[in-house]
C-alpha cells in the first residue's frame, strides 16, 4: 500500500500547477473578476494510469488506518479534472460534529457511519452550551485531517472540512426521531436542543478551519478559501462551509421559519455564510435559504424534483450560485443544448451563476471542454 500511496501523491504532485489554476480560476468566477465561461468541474469516469489498479477498502476498516483513510480518499482524488481542484476528507461521517454533544458514530463495512443511539430528554435537558466537549471521534477526525494535509503538503490536493450537517440535521441525530414529536409537544426543549446544536457546531467548524489554516489547506498566493468534495473552492469572503438541511425538508412551513432558519443563520453567520445542499424538496425552505444574505450558492441532492432552469434563472437574480450535476435532469437534448440552457437560464448579463459538475471519460474531456466554451460564448453574444 505505501509504495501504491507513494504514486498516488506523485501524480498529483505533476499536475499541481493545473490544480493551482484551477483554483485561482474558480477564485475569479465567485468574485465576478472574468465574463469568460464558469469553470467546468470534471470528474473522470475511469482512472489515470498510474502503472496499477488501486485496491479499494470498506468503510469500516479506513476508521482505524489513516493510511486506507488517505488512499480511499485519493482514489477519488485522482479523478478532478477541468477546473476541479481535488480535495479528500477525513471521511468520520455525518453524525461527526454530534459526536461534540456525546452520541456515537457506529461503523460499517458496506456504509457510511451512523449514529444509532441517541441521548435523552433528560440527558439534553440537563446540558448546556458549555457541554460541548472534543470526544475522541471528533479528535480522531482532526488527528487524520492533520496526517492527510501532512501528506499531501504540496501536491496541490487539499483537505476539506468534516461532514458538516445543518442544526436541524445534527439535533436530529443527536435526539432521533423524537425529535419530531417534541417539534409539538415541547417547543421549548427542542429550542434549547437547537441552541446546543449551534454551539457545538460552532466550536467543531473553528476547530477543523483552524486546522485547515494551519496546515496551509486554504490557501494560495494572496487567495483564502475554503476546498469541498474534489472539485469546488469558495473564497472566505463568502464564508465557504456547506450546510446540509436534509431533515428540514420534512419540516412544514411554521417549523421551518421557527426551529431552522434561524439557527442556520446562526452558524452561517458565524462563519460569514456558505452554500446549503438538501436532498428532497421542500418549496418553503427553498424560498427561505433563497433570502438569506449569508448562502452564497445552494446544491440539490434531487435535482430532477425541480425545474432547474427556473431555480439557476433565480440564481442570476440573486447572485446566489448553484453548483452541481445537473446532466441527468434532462435539460436538453444533446451536451451542446444542455449547456447552453444552464448557461442561459443562468446568465443576468454580466455573469454566469452556474458552477457545473460533468462526468466523463478522460478521451471525452477536449470535446467536453470545447462544447462548454462554445456554448458559454454563445449565450455571451446573445
Amino acid at each position: 500500500m505505501d509504495k501504491q500511496l507513494d504514486l498516488m501523491i506523485r501524480y498529483l504532485e505533476n499536475n499541481k500547477e493545473q490544480y493551482k489554476e484551477a483554483v485561482r480560476k474558480q477564485y475569479r468566477f465567485w468574485t465576478e473578476e472574468t465574463e469568460d465561461a464558469p469553470p467546468l468541474l470534471l470528474q473522470r469516469k475511469d482512472m489515470p494510469d498510474l502503472g496499477f489498479a488501486p485496491n479499494s477498502y470498506d468503510f469500516e476498516e479506513i476508521q482505524y488506518d489513516d493510511r486506507k483513510m488517505l488512499y480511499a480518499g485519493l482514489r477519488g482524488a485522482l479523478t478532478a479534472a477541468g477546473d476541479s481542484v481535488p480535495s479528500i476528507r477525513a471521511n468520520k461521517g455525518c453524525g461527526i460534529y454530534a459526536n461534540l454533544l456525546g452520541v456515537k458514530s457506529d461503523y460499517f463495512p458496506d456504509k457510511m457511519p451512523w449514529v444509532k443511539q441517541h441521548l435523552t430528554k433528560e440527558q439534553i435537558s440537563a446540558m448546556e452550551p458549555d457541554s460541548v466537549s472534543f470526544n475522541d471521534q471528533f479528535k480522531k477526525g482532526l488527528e487524520t485531517m492533520a496526517y492527510m494535509a501532512e501528506r499531501l503538503k504540496g501536491t496541490g490536493c487539499l483537505v476539506y472540512p468534516l461532514d458538516l450537517q445543518g442544526a436541524v440535521d445534527t439535533a436530529h441525530l443527536v435526539y432521533g426521531d423524537d425529535y419530531f414529536y417534541d417539534l409539538y409537544d415541547d417547543p421549548p426543549f427542542i429550542h434549547h436542543l437547537m441552541n446546543i446544536t449551534v454551539q457545538a457546531l460552532i466550536k467543531g467548524c473553528k476547530a477543523v478551519l483552524d486546522l485547515l489554516d494551519e496546515t496551509g489547506n486554504t490557501s494560495l498566493d494572496h487567495l483564502s478559501f475554503i476546498p469541498h468534495y474534489n472539485n469546488l473552492i469558495i473564497p472566505k469572503s463568502k464564508g465557504g462551509l456547506k450546510f446540509s438541511e436534509d431533515t428540514t425538508t420534512l419540516l412544514n412551513p411554521d417549523q421551518i421559519d421557527e426551529f431552522a432558519i434561524p439557527y442556520l443563520e446562526q452558524v452561517s453567520n458565524a462563519f460569514n455564510g456558505g452554500y446549503v445542499h438538501y436532498c428532497g424538496k421542500n418549496n418553503h425552505l427553498y424560498e427561505q435559504i433563497m433570502n438569506i444574505p449569508s448562502v452564497c450558492g445552494i446544491n440539490f441532492g434531487n435535482p430532477e424534483k425541480h425545474n432547474m432552469e427556473e431555480v439557476l434563472n433565480r440564481c442570476a437574480q440573486t447572485g446566489k450560485v448553484y453548483y452541481g450535476d445537473l446532466s441527468h435532469v434532462g435539460i436538453g437534448k444533446d451536451l451542446f443544448d444542455y449547456f447552453y440552457k444552464c448557461l442561459k437560464a443562468s446568465y443576468n448579463g454580466r455573469s454566469f451563476k452556474f458552477l457545473p459538475v460533468y462526468s466523463c471519460y478522460s478521451h471525452e474531456i477536449p470535446d467536453v471542454i470545447k462544447t462548454w466554451k462554445d456554448a458559454a460564448k454563445a449565450v455571451i453574444e446573445g
